[in-house]
């Protein structure tokens, strides 16, 4: 009688959930530099993940999943381990071969460098915002109509330096031609910089930045909403550039992804 209690009591122990126990779907099982992929957990999902060395911060969604995004940098290795609690995935690196542009920028006289290294760091800090909202829906507009002058993950090579990947698309405009927002968030930062000219950076929520540089002015502020299409500045030169064109830019987690990606893809 004893044994059978035992057997009974071991049967529903082993019928119990694991502590952890979570299930990773990731939305693709092959990506490139450059790219974003959209991570849901189900089941006993802790409250972040670990993609490749980074930890991330998992939002639920009313499907009762938890979800984030990722973005792939473009120095990513052939592959990149996901773990949440107990469970692991691997998602395939394929790296494509990068072109390159040489670019003569003319030397601005009485650059203060120090300063403009602090307008940097401001930036790459901001670009990191990450807050819990989620302020967008669909797909992402193109800010300018003009057409693609240099794409993402091109190999720059600047005044005769290596100057890296481009972190960005830059898009064909006229001086003045509005700019608008590609999706729904807020203004957070809004300055005339010495390298990227007048440059506006919105939030769009968990993880997603977007910035736009060489503006020619603001239509916005900081702290400001706005809405997907809603016109925040015009295009320019400002900044180190070599004449009128938008350098758009869409960051995950601080990690700069290719911004086509959530213009061609609604992840939802």
């Amino acid at each position: 009688m004893k044994l059978g209690f035992r057997l009974m009591a071991l049967s529903a122990f082993m019928l119990l959930p694991l502590a952890g126990t979570c299930s990773i779907t990731i939305s693709s099982s092959t990506v490139k530099p450059g790219d974003a992929v959209l991570i849901s957990v189900s089941g006993s999902a802790p409250t972040n993940l670990r993609f490749g060395g980074k930890t991330l911060p998992l939002f639920s969604y009313s499907d009762g999943t938890k979800k984030c995004f990722a973005g792939i940098s473009l120095d990513a290795n052939a592959s990149i381990q996901i773990s949440c609690g107990n469970e692991l995935a691997m998602l395939a690196v394929i790296a494509p071969v990068a072109g390159t542009e040489k670019l003569r920028i003319p030397a601005k006289e009485h650059v203060d460098e120090a300063k403009a290294a602090v307008e940097h760091d401001r930036i790459l800090k901001v670009i990191a915002t990450v807050s819990g909202e989620k302020l967008w829906s669909g797909k992402f507009d193109i800010p300018v109509p003009g057409v693609v002058k240099t794409p993402f993950g091109v190999n720059r090579v600047v005044n005769g330096l290596p100057g890296g990947g481009h972190r960005g698309v830059d898009l064909a405009g006229a001086a003045g031609d509005p700019v608008k927002s590609a999706a729904a968030g807020r203004v957070l930062y809004c300055e005339k910089t010495i390298a990227s000219g007048n440059s506006i950076v919105v939030d769009h929520g968990q993880g997603i930045v977007n910035v736009y540089f060489h503006l020619s002015s603001f239509n916005v502020k900081e702290g400001d909403i706005v809405e997907k299409g809603q016109v925040i500045g015009a295009v320019g030169s400002t900044g180190f550039s070599t004449g009128p064109h938008l350098h758009w830019g869409t960051y995950v987690f601080g990690v700069s992804v290719d911004p086509f990606i959530f213009v061609t893809k609604d992840f939802f």
